[in-house]
C-alpha cells in the first residue's frame, strides 16, 4: 500500500536523525464503519536506524467489505519484474511499489474488468537504506480473496489512477487446503478471522453491501 493521504493511507511523518515514525489508517471517509479502525506499531529496523509504521487493523469481514472499494476472488498470474516508485512525488521517494497482475474470477464486491493491476509498498528507501515493507508478497499461482481500495483521480499521491491496494491490514486471504486464511506480518490477526471456503466468505461478505 503507498503512502497517501486520500486513499489508502493518512501520513504523519516525523523524522529525527535516524528515526521515522509514520501512522498509516484509512481515513474516516473510505472507511464505511462507525468506530475508527484498530492502531498497531510495526517496527523496521536496520543497524541504528529505524522505521515505526501505525498500522490500521480492521478486525472483521464486515469492516473489511464496508471498508473497501471492491472485494475480489481469484489467482495471481504476474509479479512485475521491478519495484518502482508510483507516486505522483517524485520528491518523495519513500515508498517503492510492487505490482501485480490478478485474474479475478469473481467480483465479490463492484466489478470491473476480468484482469486488474495491484500495487503496494514493497520496500521503503531512506537516507541511502533499503527496508522491507510490512506488506506480505502476494503468491504468483495462488488463489486469494483480496479486500482493495482502487486509486481515483483525487488521489494526490499515489499516482496510478485504476490501480487496486489493500484496503486495510488484514487484506489478503489466501486458499490453503480449501480454506481462506488472513496473511499479515501480524502474527495474530489470522486468529481474528474463522476460516472459511471460498463460498462461504463471498457470501457473507456479499451481505454486508
Amino acid at each position: 500500500m503507498g503512502i497517501c493521504r486520500k486513499c489508502s493511507a493518512l501520513l504523519i511523518l516525523v523524522a529525527l536523525a535516524a528515526l521515522i515514525s509514520i501512522k498509516l489508517w484509512q481515513p474516516e471517509e473510505a472507511v464505511g464503519v462507525n468506530e475508527a479502525p484498530l492502531i498497531r506499531t510495526y517496527q523496521i529496523s536496520e543497524g541504528d536506524f529505524s522505521l515505526f509504521l501505525d498500522i490500521g487493523i480492521l478486525d472483521s469481514f464486515e469492516k473489511l467489505s464496508k471498508a473497501s472499494h471492491t472485494v475480489v476472488q481469484g489467482r495471481v498470474i504476474e509479479k512485475r519484474a521491478e519495484s518502482r516508485n508510483l507516486t505522483r512525488d517524485p520528491e518523495g521517494g519513500l515508498a517503492m511499489s510492487q505490482e501485480y497482475v490478478f485474474e479475478v474470477e469473481e467480483w465479490v464486491i463492484g466489478k470491473g474488468d476480468p484482469y486488474i493491476n495491484i500495487v503496494y509498498s514493497d520496500y521503503y528507501v531512506r537516507d541511502d537504506k533499503r527496508l522491507p515493507s510490512y506488506h506480505r508478497p502476494l503468491e504468483v499461482g495462488e488463489i486469494y480473496v483480496l479486500f482493495l481500495w482502487q486509486y481515483g483521480e483525487d488521489t494526490a499521491f499515489c499516482g496510478v489512477e485504476g490501480m487496486y491496494t489493500g484496503v486495510a491490514e488484514p487484506w489478503q486471504f489466501k486458499l490453503i487446503d480449501g480454506e481462506l486464511i488472513a496473511v499479515s506480518s501480524f502474527e495474530d490477526i489470522p486468529t481474528m478471522f474463522p476460516r472459511l471456503t471460498p463460498a462461504t466468505l463471498t457470501k457473507q461478505v456479499g451481505q454486508y453491501r
